[in-house]
């Protein structure tokens, strides 16, 4: 899969891309974290959560106790989206669309039990309806993935809103991590050694 994902042109953005953002981490996790899109250094580095973001990533992962043999990384939008001052962008609707197959791939490859929705993209994916801010920190019930698959979906603001606006969404943050802390002591889901 990361061979074809390597070489996609399903949308504009392999023309701005520096290389495609490759997954990371466990293939056989019980956890699925999936995020938004990278930005300039995931671009440049290929592996996705590697900037500012992926240092509160990786403080997230120290205050669930996992580690990267317990979890499977990826985004929704796999190509940096550029705007017109070189800057990142959230992915357009047709971005998302164009590169929701291979999250739809990867889902069925790792097989997990719980996959985390990191921030506003990443929960359209998930469900058209439902707003970050009504259900970051979460669990969400009742999607056809909870009950055809037997999968959990927790929601998480995305890392990155914590670079912006610290003081504001910090408590809200942490009060996500803890009851995604639970349910993951909870269910087991951590790969023993």
């Amino acid at each position: 899969m990361k061979e074809k994902l390597q070489n996609c042109q399903g949308c504009d953005l392999a023309d701005t891309r520096t290389q495609v953002v490759l997954p990371r981490g466990n293939e056989r996790a019980k956890i699925m974290f999936v995020g938004e899109a990278p930005g300039r250094q995931e671009d440049e580095i290929g592996k996705p959560f590697v900037g500012q973001a992926g240092k509160w990533f990786e403080a997230a992962l120290e205050i669930l106790d996992l580690t990267v043999a317990d979890y499977y990384l990826t985004n929704t939008v796999k190509c940096r989206p550029v705007n017109k001052e070189g800057g990142n962008r959230p992915p357009s609707e047709s971005e998302i669309i164009s590169c929701c197959h291979w999250l739809k791939e990867e889902i069925e490859m790792v097989d997990p039990h719980l996959i985390v929705i990191m921030g506003g993209t990443a929960l359209k994916v998930f469900s058209k309806e439902l707003r970050i801010s009504d259900v970051a920190g979460e669990e969400l019930h009742g999607h056809k993935i909870t009950k055809n698959e037997g999968r959990r979906l927790f929601v998480l603001f995305h890392p990155a809103v914590l670079i912006y606006n610290q003081k504001y969404y910090k408590p809200i943050f942490k009060r996500g991590l803890e009851n995604l802390r639970r349910i993951i002591d909870e269910g087991d889901f951590r790969i023993p050694f």
